[in-house]
């Protein structure tokens, strides 16, 4: 069974406490069932991620200590060791990736600005020469919107596109220090 169909959320009711809890039936209600790897290397299910993700805004991504619920005949303390390191390895490299992403994203938003200013200078130039010539007329027609183009992609770039992973960024960063336990039900 999947983290979808087993896990369920328990919620501590205390309006400080940052602790929460999701219930699983198994080991592998953690990991991607198209993984055959070792726990120690397997990636993450899209299922607990979610889960994961429901329960920290639940919280408003003020999470310290996660507690993954698992029945005490299915416990084995060494491989949990092992899940805990995986997954906050895989936890730190979604948030490295991520916060690689928005950087990039920014750059290129600033290359399309520092692009777009001096099409938009030329632009003005052919306007200020107010020349009879046709070239002028086409430069200038061809100028402008390249200038306005590439100056509003880069503020589309620098203000919307880099914050759409904001949520995840910080999701992925907050559950990289969370403390991780494994509690019997």
């Amino acid at each position: 069974m999947g983290v979808m169909e087993s896990a369920s959320i328990v919620k501590n009711r205390l309006s400080d406490s940052h602790e929460v809890s999701i219930w699983l039936d198994n080991y592998d209600d953690i990991f991607s069932d198209f993984d055959p790897r070792p726990y120690s290397e397997r990636s993450l299910s899209d299922d607990f991620i979610t889960e994961a993700k429901k329960v920290s805004r639940e919280k408003l991504l003020k999470i310290n200590e996660l507690n993954l619920l698992i029945p005490e005949a299915k416990r084995n303390v060494e491989l949990e060791t092992i899940i805990i390191k995986n997954l906050h390895t895989n936890f730190t490299r979604h948030y490295d990736y991520l916060h690689y992403q928005s950087i990039k994203i920014k750059r290129k938003g600033i290359l399309f600005i520092l692009i777009g200013i001096p099409f938009m200078a030329a632009a003005s130039y052919f306007s200020y020469l107010n020349s009879p010539l046709l070239f002028f007329s086409i430069l200038r027609i061809i100028c402008e919107p390249a200038g306005w183009f590439f100056v509003w992609t880069g503020f589309d770039h620098i203000f919307l596109m880099a914050n759409t992973k904001e949520g995840d960024i910080n999701f992925y960063s907050l559950l990289a220090k969370t403390h991780i336990h494994f509690r019997s039900i």
